[in-house]
């Protein structure tokens, strides 16, 4: 008799790995590659996609539920993933010695994850929040998404490994392993790249509050300008309070 139990949890093994780590490791490399690049909204809106797919195959490995318990919120997934595996899971990065910044940031994994899932929210995707990239986020991500792949119950992180040694396509190899020093094996020819920290402020914070410094008429084009976005773009909760504060005259701070 054929064991319906072995090739049930081989086809359920192979649709993790399918829908969430397959595509994990694909939005990994664009994040990567968007980081190297300077497309700072993209790198966190893929890193996030990644995290949130490679936590989701680890609970689903581990026999539990992700549906409609965390919809994409990635620091959710994180506490459990830590709750489950603490032995396993990073709390404090490392160093990187191989590469010199201007700025690191002295933050933990749970500080990382839970700017990352600000950062990567789908309220973020327009900038609506502005950001502070530092300059070591790449590599953090990198330890983080390699210790997520060690607790992972298969070698590696497959469709990474197929991607990144790929010789059809050199410059995808390139975005996954230069100075990706987790991964890239010791003889690989890294090359440099723009790392340094910067921010961005929101388009609709700058303007708004800018609107209001400008001389006469200038309330009034503020005004104006909080009424139009009320009524003209979707907005999340806090943008909508922060304008409407703006507009009574009782908000001094920003928009997060």
């Amino acid at each position: 008799m054929a064991d319906s139990n072995g090739e049930f949890e081989a086809s359920k093994s192979e649709i993790i790995k399918g829908l969430f780590c397959d595509s994990a490791d694909q939005n990994y490399i664009v994040a990567r590659w968007c980081f190297q690049s300077g497309l700072n909204l993209d790198f966190y809106w893929n890193a996030v996609h990644a995290l949130e797919k490679y936590m989701k195959a680890i609970l689903l490995f581990d026999g539990l539920s992700v549906k409609g318990n965390y919809g994409h919120d990635i620091f959710k997934l994180f506490l459990d993933v830590r709750e489950a595996h603490k032995d396993l899971l990073i709390v404090e990065f490392s160093e990187v010695y191989q590469v010199k910044m201007e700025f690191e940031s002295c933050e933990t994994v749970e500080i990382f994850v839970k700017r990352m899932n600000d950062y990567g929210s789908a309220d973020s995707r327009y900038n609506i929040f502005g950001h502070l990239k530092f300059s070591d986020d790449l590599f953090k991500l990198d330890q983080l998404v390699f210790c997520l792949g060690k607790i992972l119950p298969f070698e590696g992180i497959s469709r990474f490994c197929k991607l990144s040694k790929d010789i059809r396509n050199s410059a995808i190899i390139h975005a996954a392993l230069n100075q990706n020093f987790p991964f890239a094996p010791a003889e690989y020819a890294h090359t440099n790249f723009r790392n340094s920290t910067s921010s961005e402020n929101s388009a609709l914070f700058r303007e708004v509050s800018w609107s209001d410094t400008f001389g006469d008429g200038s309330h009034a084009v503020q005004q104006r300008l909080i009424d139009w976005a009320l009524g003209s773009m979707q907005l999340p909760k806090d943008a909508i309070n922060w304008l409407q504060d703006t507009k009574l005259g009782t908000q001094k701070g920003s928009i997060i």
